[in-house]
C-alpha cells in the first residue's frame, strides 16, 4: 500500500475539513495517509522519508523572514511551525526522487519565485524553492478554480491514480 505523507496542517474548523478530503482522496486511490507533526523537525524529516510520496496542502501567507521581508500589515498571520518544518521536510524528501504533490501555496513554494507587484498581500517578490518552472503572480483580485478532471495512466508509486477521478 502507498503511503502518502501529510504535514500537520492544525485543528481549526477549515483545516479539519480540508484534512478530511486529502484522507478521503488517498484512501479513494487505495492509499494510507501519515500525518506527520512537525513540532520535532528531526523527527518530522524521518517520518516523511519513509513515505512512498507527500502531499503539502495550501495554508495560511508563509512567514515573509524565510524570504528576506518584514511583515506589512496586509500579511496575514503566518503559521511558523509549518513554514520551517514544511520546508525542512521538502529539502530532506526531493532528493529521494518521490513523488510530491503540492496544492495552493503548497504548489507555489515550489515555484522559482512569488511576486506581488500591486502590494495586494506583502508587496514584492519571495524566492520559492526552484523546484518547478513557475512564478505566481498575486493580482488585485483572488481566483480560486475549482476543478475537477481524471488522472490519465501514471506510473510508478502513484500507479493507483491512474484513470481515477479528482476534484
Amino acid at each position: 500500500m502507498v503511503v502518502i505523507g501529510i504535514p500537520e496542517m492544525g485543528r481549526e474548523l477549515f483545516r479539519r475539513y480540508m484534512k478530511s478530503k486529502y484522507v478521503q482522496s488517498v484512501l479513494r486511490c487505495g492509499g494510507k495517509v501519515r500525518w506527520i507533526p512537525l513540532e520535532n523537525l528531526d523527527k518530522a524529516v524521518a517520518m516523511a522519508l519513509e513515505c512512498d510520496g507527500l502531499l503539502m496542502p495550501g495554508g495560511p501567507d508563509i512567514a515573509p523572514e524565510l524570504y528576506g521581508h518584514e511583515a506589512t500589515e496586509k500579511c496575514g498571520k503566518p503559521n511558523e511551525l509549518r513554514d520551517r518544518g514544511e520546508w525542512a521536510v521538502l529539502e530532506a524528501f526531493l532528493p529521494t526522487g518521490k513523488p510530491v504533490l503540492g496544492i495552493c501555496g503548497g504548489y507555489q513554494m515550489l515555484g522559482e519565485e512569488l511576486s506581488d507587484p500591486l502590494g495586494v498581500e506583502q508587496g514584492g517578490t519571495l524566492r520559492g524553492m526552484g523546484l518547478l518552472p513557475i512564478k505566481t503572480v498575486f493580482t488585485k483580485e483572488k481566483t480560486r478554480t475549482r476543478v475537477s478532471g481524471t488522472f490519465g495512466t501514471v506510473g510508478g508509486v502513484l500507479a493507483a491514480l491512474s484513470r481515477q477521478p479528482f476534484e
